[in-house]
């Protein structure tokens, strides 16, 4: 079955009110969902709070999703939204909490990453981010951010010649 449709039939169930359905559901895309939280917000805990409440949303909010086969772009659009009124809440976003994840927790290479995500756009942040930690594939980061799939390939290339430009070609293989 394809993903959509396994996504539509979870959202029609847990419209119903059916929690296994949303256990099935988080479980199905819950690192999609904090992927890009993460890939917005660059903190990790701020990005589990939003993951944990767009499920909530969409378990509030499934009875009015329309059945229009993007179940995703549904889900990501509440990520989003929660995401950016996050960011407005808070006044400084640290990016030095992304070496939790994937590099060493020395202070200087927190500092490092931390310098090295400030030098990419916005854009190329989140693309390097739902790449390199998330593991997306550029089909799935061109759906989630709705750019074109040459436009993610282009911005993500450029991103890493200007890591490695900056920090060496030992950074990102």
């Amino acid at each position: 079955m394809k993903t959509n449709a396994k996504l539509e039939i979870l959202l029609t169930e847990i419209s119903t009110g059916n929690k296994d359905s949303l256990e099935k559901l988080y479980n199905l895309i819950n690192k999609n969902v904090f992927g890009y939280a993460f890939s917005i917000l660059s903190n990790i805990h701020d990005a589990e709070d939003v993951t944990q409440d767009t499920f909530i949303n969409i378990y509030k909010h499934a009875v009015i999703y329309k059945n229009n086969n993007k179940p995703m772009a549904w889900i990501l659009t509440i990520t989003k939204n929660l995401s950016l009124n996050k960011l407005k809440k808070k006044s400084h976003t640290s990016f030095a909490e992304i070496g939790d994840i994937s590099f060493s927790e020395t202070t200087e290479e927190k500092i490092m990453v931390d310098t090295l995500l400030n030098t990419l756009s916005d854009e190329e942040r989140q693309i390097v981010i739902l790449k390199e930690l998330n593991g997306l594939k550029y089909h799935e980061i061109s759906r989630l951010l709705k750019i074109n799939i040459s436009t993610v390939l282009s911005k993500y290339h450029r991103a890493i010649k200007k890591i490695r430009s900056k920090f060496g070609k030992e950074m990102i293989s």
